[in-house]
């Protein structure tokens, strides 16, 4: 079946998806980005816009589809940015029955360099969630036969609304959802006493064991002010962490080339 190229912009009611399919020129998207980031509330640091953009100009070129295959997808009401999901085109499978595949930025690389996102998800106005997962749904209905054959989407949570579009497309793709597992994250987001505070008692314990500990030592807490440290930081904590892992038999994840470059960048 021949399919026609479908347009970058479909639209539903006032509501509009717009793709983005190169990172060239699109400076123009990042302070939107980062005010829906501070607003969504399923933001998390894999879906800030410096990350995403240095993932895809690392990987891009080896894992999207003909070294491209961005698929950025934008959401507004009368011009204002109110949702956006990142997603590329890659293939997926043995090179003689590869498919194409629609997936998350950060996810599909090889088991060696793969930067291992937890909870990626869309990024939304909280007033604005249902319309955005509708014009969403709709533009994966019309895009499906011609682009893409599986939609693959790692690592969201639990509660994450894209969860909803399993039943809203339930009578145009078959969907099913595997469990991988729970990141957990520590809410330092009132102070790291108050954190203590909510630590059971062992726990608690624990952790202020641990605290005095690095007081006896010297242990100081520094934190990079200019580029320069910055680069000494990193370079510290990659050798930290490769002699860790090196300890242990293991290559370490900052062996792997690119891995250290999205990092680094």
């Amino acid at each position: 079946m021949q399919c026609q190229s479908l347009p970058a912009t479909t639209t539903q009611s006032s509501v509009n998806v717009t793709v983005l399919r190169d990172f060239s020129g699109a400076d123009f998207l990042k302070e939107e980005w980062e005010r829906l980031f501070e607003a969504s509330p399923t933001a998390s640091p894999p879906l800030r816009w410096q990350w995403l953009r240095e993932w895809w100009q690392v990987y891009g070129p080896t894992y999207g589809v003909a070294g491209g295959g961005l698929r950025l997808l934008t959401v507004r009401r009368d011009g204002r940015l109110i949702g956006a999901l990142p997603l590329y085109l890659g293939y997926k499978g043995p090179s003689f029955l590869r498919y194409r595949c629609l997936r998350f930025m950060s996810t599909g690389e090889a088991e060696h360099e793969e930067t291992c996102p937890d909870y990626m998800d869309l990024l939304y106005e909280p007033e604005e969630k249902q319309a955005c997962l509708e014009a969403i749904g709709n533009f994966l209905v019309n895009s499906q036969s011609c682009e893409w054959n599986e939609l693959n989407l790692l690592d969201l949570s639990s509660n994450s609304p894209i969860v909803a579009l399993q039943g809203m497309l339930a009578n145009t793709f078959e969907a099913e959802i595997i469990p991988r597992g729970a990141c957990l994250i520590a809410d330092l987001s009132e102070g790291f006493e108050p954190y203590l505070q909510k630590l059971p008692s062992r726990g608690r314990q624990k952790a202020r064991r641990y605290l005095r500990e690095a007081e006896r030592v010297g242990a100081l807490l520094e934190l990079a002010s200019t580029r320069d440290q910055a680069e000494e930081f990193f370079g510290q904590l990659v050798r930290l962490h490769q002699k860790r892992w090196n300890s242990r038999g293991k290559p370490a994840c900052f062996a792997a080339p690119r891995i250290f470059e999205a990092h680094r960048g």
